[in-house]
């Protein structure tokens, strides 16, 4: 509720800061409505990991709570909103002088605020009904904010593109929806599990189900083959709207189909364990493959947002029996985050100076721009899984387990492709390095300065996160693990 009040708030604000000029005022409101946001989620994760609660809401109304619970915060939901409000957060404060130049930025911010409180609800849901609402309202927003700067062709066509797909998917999940409701008489999703508990044996009925949850969540999720929205969304997308669509919004579409098939379909009756992990497999490396040739920075950095979620299909495929290979993927959905939203604001600063996307443009430009660059070496060094940084620990306890798994030739081949596409990641991070670093400067950033101080405080922040993660990773294991473990208990 907090940052859809600080959205009426902003936009009953914005009408007046128009009038008199003070635009600034619209800006700094969001911000300091997105921290007290990410202060609540905080408080809520250590209430619920440490302290042991479990948060309940019930609806009031009958004709719903007959429908559902309503809200219900667990390990894995407490984690993941202090996930999708902390890079809210640093996209808001980074949007305090990326987006100085843009007009409507009242809109910009209403829709930024009610994309981190429809993440939050998605996060938050008990039942399907609920997650429905919020998922749609995050795609809302989304679509939105993609189209943001109407007025070039480019936005329109990504944010049409990503409407017309993520409607495909809404609607296999619809779908899904109402064959379990017409099977089990509710929406909650603990009634749910047990009325499927009792079910005699699978049936091609909830194979179907089971297609359907993975084939609209994967939508969202950007998995392979239907990721080319996010493809187009990110250059056409404001660089802190891309930074939240790679941090957060994909992990949406992660959290719902992780939600949905753990609680649902135990994996030793439905066996769909082999299909998440031929589709983390593909995934990855297709975008890798992909990505080797891109010279736009931000379709790069997109596909490398999709080899990540490639990587976290695959831990999250062999959850069931292995905890650590779920703890990797939980840990590496937060180090992700943080990464791909500093590199993405890193690339964001390099095109509010230079005014380029294009890598042959960007040539020397971190010499120009050293804070700005170190911070976006930083995280690519972290996205290539370097020592000591938090990319390591999750790419390597999420490739351990796949190597540990109890067939030696399943985890074997599993774990021997996971590490082809690490290296091939590493070699297309470590190209974007040298050409912004060590390669001779291009015309076009012999004149750049660095990036203004308010873009540079949020760079600052989530790269003192990796390092800290990276450094002390043991209290952020921990977490990851009670949120995998709060996901594994419900298979009992």
């Amino acid at each position: 509720m907090v940052p859809v009040a600080f959205a009426i708030l902003v936009f009953i604000v914005g009408y007046f800061a128009e009038e008199t000029r003070a635009r600034k005022v619209v800006d700094w409101l969001a911000t300091l409505g997105m921290f007290c946001t990410l202060a609540i989620a905080i408080k809520i994760l250590y209430k619920v990991v440490f302290g042991g609660f479990v948060l309940q809401f019930t609806y009031p109304i009958a004709t719903l709570s007959m429908l559902g619970t309503g809200l219900k915060v667990d390990a894995l939901s407490a984690f993941m909103a202090v996930i999708f409000s902390s890079i809210g957060f640093a996209a808001s404060l980074y949007s305090v002088r990326y987006m100085e130049h843009d007009t409507g930025l009242t809109q910009y911010y209403v829709l930024l605020l009610l994309l981190v409180a429809s993440l939050n609800g998605v996060a938050y849901a008990a039942d399907l009904f609920t997650l429905f609402v919020f998922y749609e309202m995050m795609g809302i927003s989304s679509y939105s904010l993609v189209a943001f700067r109407k007025h070039q062709w480019e936005p329109v066509e990504a944010a049409m593109k990503y409407l017309f797909m993520a409607a495909i998917g809404s609607t296999a999940v619809l779908l899904a929806m109402s064959m379990l409701y017409g099977l089990t008489g509710t929406l909650n999703f603990e009634g749910i599990a047990n009325a499927l508990k009792n079910a005699e044996a699978p049936t091609g009925y909830l194979y179907l189900v089971i297609a359907l949850l993975i084939g609209g969540f994967g939508v969202k999720a950007a998995i392979v083959p239907m990721h080319s929205w996010l493809i187009d969304a990110h250059p056409a997308a404001p660089t802190s709207i891309s930074a939240m669509l790679s941090g957060v919004v994909i992990k949406g579409g992660v959290y719902a189909l992780v939600r949905t098939l753990f609680m649902f379909f135990p994996v030793t009756v439905y066996h769909w364990d082999w299909m998440l992990a031929v589709i983390g497999v593909v995934t990855m490396t297709v975008a890798n493959i992909i990505a080797l040739v891109q010279e736009d920075i931000k379709r790069l950095l997109a596909y490398s947002s999709i080899y990540n979620i490639g990587l976290i299909m695959l831990g999250v495929s062999i959850g069931h029996v292995s905890v650590l290979g779920l703890t990797g993927a939980m840990f590496h959905v937060l180090n992700h985050a943080i990464m791909k939203a500093l590199a993405f604001l890193c690339a964001g600063c390099f095109l509010h100076v230079v005014g380029t996307r294009m890598l042959s443009d960007l040539k020397g430009v971190a010499r120009r721009m050293p804070i700005t660059g170190t911070c976006f070496g930083i995280s690519l060094l972290a996205l290539m899984g370097v020592p000591p940084l938090n990319g390591f620990w999750s790419k390597f306890w999420i490739i351990l387990a796949v190597f540990l798994l109890p067939d030696p030739v399943y985890g074997g081949i599993l774990g021997m492709l996971a590490l082809i596409n690490v290296l091939l990641a590493t070699g297309y991070y470590a190209k974007v390095l040298r050409i912004v670093w060590m390669d001779p400067e291009s015309e076009k950033v012999k004149e750049a300065k660095e990036a203004p101080p308010e873009m540079l405080i949020a760079l600052i922040i989530l790269t003192l996160a990796i390092l800290v993660i990276g450094v002390y990773p043991q209290p952020f294991f921990e977490i990851s693990e009670k949120a995998a473990e709060s996901v594994i208990g419900v298979l009992g």
